[in-house]
Parts: C-alpha cells; sequence; structure tokens
C-alpha cells in the first residue's frame, strides 16, 4: 500500500509543473468533441441573418469565441486542478482524462 501511495505521490509531484499543459490539452480535448454541437448552435441561431452577417459572425465566433473558451476553461482547469494535494492530484488526473476518454467513445457510438 504504501508503494501505491508513493507512486501517486510521485507522479503528483512530476504533474505540478505542468498543470498549464494539462489544462490545456482538457480544455482542446472537450471543445474538440463537443465543438460541432456548439457550431451548430450557433449556425441554428445565426440562421436568419443574411450571408455576409451570418459568414461574418462565424468568423468572429470561430476566431475570438473558441480561443475565448479555451482560454477561459485552460485557466479554470488549472486553477481547480492547483487546489488538489499531492495525493489526489495524479488520481483527479488519469480519472478525468478516462472519462473523458469515455466521453469519446459515447459520442462515437452514437
Amino acid at each position: 500500500m504504501e508503494l501505491i501511495y508513493h507512486s501517486i505521490l510521485t507522479l503528483s509531484g512530476y504533474l505540478r509543473p505542468h498543470l498549464d499543459k494539462v489544462a490545456i490539452s482538457l480544455a482542446a480535448t472537450v471543445l474538440f468533441l463537443y465543438g460541432e454541437q456548439i457550431h451548430s448552435v450557433v449556425k441554428g441561431l445565426i440562421k436568419d441573418l443574411p450571408f455576409l452577417l451570418r459568414l461574418l459572425f462565424l468568423v468572429l465566433v470561430c476566431a475570438f469565441g473558441y480561443g475565448t473558451l479555451v482560454y477561459a476553461f485552460t485557466r479554470l482547469c488549472e486553477a481547480g486542478l492547483k487546489l488538489l494535494d499531492n495525493s489526489t492530484l495524479s488520481i483527479v488526473v488519469i480519472g478525468v482524462f478516462l472519462l473523458i476518454g469515455l466521453l469519446a467513445e459515447r459520442k462515437k457510438a452514437i
């Protein structure tokens, strides 16, 4: 049992300096998985606008909206991960990546 606890602490120690990269990978993966739904909602909201306004709006959403979403979600994830102590950090990171993998598999199956 002590070996497992020591391994968890060691892995958390390796992860801690790279939480910014872990958070951006989480944010990018979630946006990749659910970006199509976001895009569909945006397109549904602007479907009645003239072509040029729709085009301009979609360019702005893609250029700034998704970038802002990734940035905000990354900062939120990083702040949340920094709150965790070393005994839970690696377990939570591995669990979240497994959850995202499960969600990706489910989405693929649907």
